[in-house]
């Protein structure tokens, strides 16, 4: 029986911390409609301080501020691509800090059937669906997936502050950080500053690029169900040295790739330890029950009963 524990943890409800998704008008009508519709926001923003930016491979780039209280969170519509091959339209913006009054009045103003275009033609090419873990810092616990390693980590004054599980442009990408330490860097970039808890905050995402309608993405299946959350037990808790340098091995190169040198015995030995520090207050099911409330706040869609397994046929404009 294991003795290690935290006490206090909480685990947030489900979130969508990035989004974006692509429309591929052809009519000339709806190209120019939405050329003239950005147009007219860039010079009458419409109190969103539209401005310039972020064109990379579109003729037109448009940031938009979606944040009313701070005006901080950005969203930004691009349109008009330089290369035939390219969707006519991409919207990408942070759900979590933007104001979904505000985004649903400027798409519904851009788009040339108003907001029931995204539902009926949008293609959505990133989901980061996402969680927040208070109570416990990012050197206190483990995460893997399976057959997946860690792709990159970044530390700063010794300890590790992100990691990311998974190719980070592969269909599937884990990214774990420090939330806090994301905050502060942050505060120090920009005038308004956010408020940092007392406590620690580590935030779990899993970044999808699934390039889905949305009657595909209603029955998107769990991201959540193989990630595995394990405890850290502490030094003096490892009886030998082996597993002491497993544990730091860990640390670094992830659980995945750590247990993979050891030879099959000890593999199974530390195995059958670590299952014993699985975090009890990590329940995948539980998190992912709450998508789809988070899609009909997102979308602004009905799904029928929410607490059900949705059926794309209820899927209907607001």
């Amino acid at each position: 029986m294991v003795k290690w524990g935290k006490k206090g943890v909480h685990v947030s409800p489900l979130f969508v911390d990035r989004l974006s998704f692509v429309i591929n008008y052809t009519s000339k009508e709806d190209k120019d409609f939405v050329r003239a519709r950005l147009k007219h926001l860039k010079y009458n923003g419409e109190g969103h301080y539209a401005h310039d930016g972020g064109k990379a491979k579109y003729k037109i780039g448009m940031y938009l501020y979606v944040e009313q209280s701070e005006q901080v969170g950005k969203l930004l519509i691009q349109a008009d691509p330089k290369y035939l091959n390219d969707h006519f339209l991409r919207v990408e913006y942070n759900p979590a800090t933007a104001d979904p009054a505000t985004v649903f009045a400027l798409l519904n103003m851009v788009l040339p059937g108003g907001w029931g275009d995204i539902v009926t033609l949008g293609k959505f090419t990133r989901v980061d669906t996402t969680t927040d873990v208070s109570g416990l810092a990012i050197e206190d616990f483990f995460v893997c997936y399976p057959k997946m390693s860690r792709s990159r980590v970044f530390c700063k004054g010794g300890r590790t502050e992100t990691y990311e599980i998974g190719a980070y442009d592969g269909d599937k990408c884990v990214k774990v950080y420090d939330k806090n330490a994301e905050t502060k860097q942050w505060n120090l970039k920009h005038q308004i500053k956010k408020p940092i808890p007392a406590y620690p905050v580590t935030r779990i995402e899993i970044v999808l690029r699934p390039s889905m309608s949305v009657p595909a993405l209603v029955l998107l299946g769990n991201p959540f169900l193989g990630l595995r959350v394990y405890e850290v037990p502490p030094l003096s808790e490892a009886k030998t040295l082996e597993f002491r340098l497993f544990v730091e091995v860990a640390r670094f190169r992830g659980l995945h790739d750590a247990l993979l040198v050891l030879p099959e015995t000890e593999r199974k030995q530390f195995k059958a330890t670590l299952e014993k520090s699985a975090c009890s207050w990590w329940k995948p099911g539980a998190v992912w029950a709450g998508w789809p409330v988070v899609l009909m706040d997102l979308l602004h869609i009905s799904l029928g009963n929410a607490t059900t397994t949705p059926d794309p046929v209820l899927v209907s404009a607001a």
